[in-house]
């Protein structure tokens, strides 16, 4: 083996080992850009998700606004319903006036008097079932108010899959780059290793043809 056949096995193995180190750059880009491609793309998912449900919250929130205004509503009406009995009772007060005044219209104020109680027990029962309506109406608002607090622990439970999914996949990416630097630098120490193995024998040759 002459010197120019030596040159060419070692500018054979340089440009071997310079192809090795091209290559694991590449490989190491290629991975670094698989990784920030990954995470951005689950961090759009979780934002996604996120707003999807906060969405949701709100669209609660604005039924529970809805439903305290009803409750207003009633309470208003119950209002109303106090001063027309608050009313019917002066009316009633000046019906018996008219009674002493007049006392040839007894029959006619005695049906209207009955009258008037009548509407005040239909008012009074107006009134319980108001109340009926507004206790049902409070029970809702509390069955909101604890769906609100379970969409929000689905919310964190979805975040925190998310995280462990990712997490998984960026350990199994590093794993796969780490088993892939150790395979290649396998291969470059046995390369190494050949080319010594190579020399030898050519100074042994050399040796045997100088004797």
């Amino acid at each position: 083996m002459n010197d120019l056949e030596v040159k060419d096995i070692l500018l054979t193995i340089q440009n071997s080992i310079l192809t090795l180190h091209t290559e694991m750059a590449d490989t190491k880009n290629s991975l670094h850009n698989e990784i920030v491609e990954t995470r951005i793309s689950l961090q759009k998912e979780i934002a996604d998700t996120r707003d999807c449900l906060q969405g949701q919250i709100n669209d609660l929130s604005e039924s529970v606004g809805s439903l305290k205004q009803t409750v207003v509503g009633l309470e208003h009406s119950v209002d109303e319903l106090r001063q027309s009995h608050n009313e019917l009772k002066q009316s009633h007060y000046e019906l018996k006036q008219s009674h002493y005044e007049l006392a040839h219209s007894v029959d006619e104020l005695k049906q209207s008097h009955n009258e008037l109680k009548q509407s005040h027990y239909e008012l009074a029962h107006s009134v319980d079932e108001l109340k009926q309506s507004h206790n049902e109406l409070k029970l809702s608002h509390n069955t909101l108010a604890h769906s609100v607090d379970e969409l929000k622990q689905s919310v964190k439970k979805i975040e925190l899959t998310l995280e462990n999914e990712t997490n998984k996949k960026i350990d199994a990416l590093f794993d796969s780059r780490m088993d892939e630097l150790r395979h290649r630098k396998e291969n470059a120490e046995t390369r190494e290793k050949v080319a010594d193995l190579e020399m030898r024998v050519d100074n042994l040759e050399k040796a045997f043809q100088a004797s």
